[in-house]
């Protein structure tokens, strides 16, 4: 074979195979598109429409930002949906940082390859807005003052930009919303207490912050507290008492908001400081020093919470020994201390500590008062405890009227510190002027202690303890404490003078015994005496029929006994 005979051998073949491949021509892209916004997956399609499909191999889909090759991914003719459409789904968040891109997508065969060029602009966006609070500042306090509070936040987005935002105040258990207004980075909205009813709580506003591709951020917060209510001031104890000082205790507590500080006045002023012993207790102590002796001193006590509330509960006196008495404190069970007093007016009785099953007592020593002791047990050991017994003048206009008549009012107040089942077995002792009873024409046993409760005065287990040429004294059983009323028991009838004695009349029983009355049959005796009579009777009357019908019997026998027949026969 020469070498002419080989070249038209070798461009038959040449030619025979360019009509088995043939150049691919046009790949067009159907997803993404121009100017799309992408968050999370996207789907990568393209088609090719020219030239033969079966030799199409694979389409690659490049990701340009800037002119950098970011990313890229190529598929194959095998995971083709059919030779003339490429297609898959990728996750953007996990393989492509966010940012604007240009694509590039190429497809080949084994012969050619073709460009398209024509997607651009494709935003891929998965992040959340950056937000951060200026407005108000976390553990910010608010009280009754405030009419509203300023909610302002810096929110940005990079990529997309933000959409919308809103504060979310949790407002206790009843959450709300309210939609913020874009001033250029700022958002703002306005918290109106009144409007909203804001609760009186710990609240946590937070801030819900969008761009367009609903890409959230609700992760940001601050603490903010709202509260009204000035601080409990539980128990203020003067203790280790001398000629020329002593020590303050106060006791006070605040529920949403917690106690700043303490301060007294007169003797001398200051702040008190929180004991670090008992600071989840809000104990609070302070010297009190340079004082005279055989003084009465008063004090001024006032605690403020950290919104601006100030308790002031008024007055509390003490007074300092003679140089040559030793320290001393008042007691009255379970370790007290000292006590304020107002002639005529209240007793009050402070304990730094009542020990178990112990009986505590708020002793009364003015007569004017009515009440001259109060005593109880407790349930367990209690610590800064007070009590206080009140005369009142007149009642508030929420109590009723006690209806009949009245010797005295008083109110017996405690401590919050003294829950439920702590006190066991409450005692009120009580006296009463005999020469009030012989005003008023009543009897000394028509005379009660009435509790107020419910809106309703409750008559209380009362009875006669001793009785003086002054007084006579009582003592009530009471489920609890409130206003309480020394009063008639019943309407009774008028005191009648008694006519004196004749000479046959019984003898008068001795002072401390009682007169016995003659006996009398009692009703049901009278009725067993009239029942066992009508019994008699019956059981008569019962044997006379049996005898009748005994008698009967026997005759009738006899008139039909066999010899009376015989003789009949003959």
């Amino acid at each position: 074979m020469n070498l002419k005979r080989i070249f038209v051998i070798l461009t038959i073949v040449i030619t025979l195979l360019a009509c088995f491949v043939v150049a691919l021509t046009n790949v067009d892209v159907n997803s993404p598109i121009t100017g799309q916004n992408v968050s999370g997956n996207l789907v990568l399609n393209a088609t090719i429409s020219d030239g033969d499909m079966n030799d199409t191999l694979n389409v690659t889909f490049y990701f340009f930002n800037g002119g950098v090759l970011v990313y890229n991914n190529t598929i194959y003719n095998s995971s083709a949906l059919n030779n003339s459409k490429f297609n898959i789904t990728i996750d953007t968040a996990s393989v492509i940082v966010d940012g604007t891109y240009n694509l590039t997508v190429n497809a080949s065969n084994a012969s050619t390859t073709v460009t398209n060029t024509s997607v651009t602009t494709v935003t891929i966006d998965n992040t959340a807005p950056a937000v951060a609070i200026t407005a108000p500042t976390t553990g910010t306090f608010y009280t009754n003052s405030t009419l509203s509070i300023l909610l302002n936040a810096t929110i940005t987005d990079a990529i997309i930009g933000v959409n919308s935002a809103l504060f979310q105040v949790s407002n206790g258990t009843v959450p709300f919303n309210i939609t913020a207004t874009n001033i250029t980075s700022f958002w703002n909205a306005t918290l109106n207490i009144s409007l909203f009813s804001l609760a009186e709580a710990n609240h946590t506003v937070t801030v819900f912050a969008n761009d367009t591709l609903n890409n959230l951020n609700s992760s940001v917060t601050v603490n903010i507290i709202y509260d009204y209510t000035v601080p409990v001031i539980n128990l203020v104890s003067v203790t280790s008492i001398t000629d020329t000082g002593a020590a303050l205790t106060v006791n006070a507590t605040d529920v949403t908001s917690g106690v700043a500080n303490c301060t007294y006045s007169s003797p001398g002023a200051g702040t008190l400081s929180l004991d670090s012993g008992n600071i989840s207790a809000g104990s609070y102590g302070g010297t009190l020093s340079s004082l005279s002796a055989d003084t009465t001193y008063v004090l001024a006590i006032n605690c403020t919470d950290k919104s601006g509330n100030v308790a002031n509960n008024g007055t509390y006196s003490f007074s300092t020994t003679s140089p040559a008495a030793a320290a001393t404190s008042s007691s009255g069970g379970g370790g007290g201390s000292a006590s304020s007093q107002v002639t005529g007016q209240f007793s009050k009785m402070i304990w730094d500590q009542i020990e178990a099953e112990e009986t505590a007592r708020v002793s009364v020593t003015n007569g004017e008062i009515g009440v001259t002791e109060v005593r109880f047990d407790v349930s367990k050991k209690l610590y800064g405890m007070w009590m206080k017994v009140e005369k009142k003048d007149s009642l508030p206009s929420a109590v009723k009227d006690f209806e009949l008549k009245a010797y005295r009012y008083i109110e017996i107040t405690k401590s919050l510190a003294f829950k439920e089942g702590d006190i066991l077995n409450p005692e009120i002792d009580f006296k009463i002027e005999k020469s009030w009873l012989t005003d008023e024409g009543l009897s000394k046993n028509n005379i009660g202690l009435f509790r107020y409760v419910d809106n309703v005065w409750t008559g209380l287990v009362t009875t006669i303890s001793k009785e003086d040429a002054d007084y006579v004294y009582y003592t009530a059983e009471t489920p609890g404490f409130s206003y309480f009323a020394i009063g008639q028991k019943e309407v009774a009838a008028p005191v009648v003078a008694e006519e004196p004695a004749s000479p046959e009349a019984q003898p008068v029983a001795e002072v401390g015994e009682e007169a016995v009355a003659e006996p009398t049959a009692a009703p049901e005796e009278a009725a067993v005496k009239k029942s066992s009579a009508g019994t008699m009777v019956l059981v008569l009357v019962i044997l006379l029929v049996v005898v009748g019908l005994v008698w009967w019997f026997v005759k009738n026998s006899k008139s039909n006994s066999p010899n009376q027949n015989t003789k009949k026969r003959k």
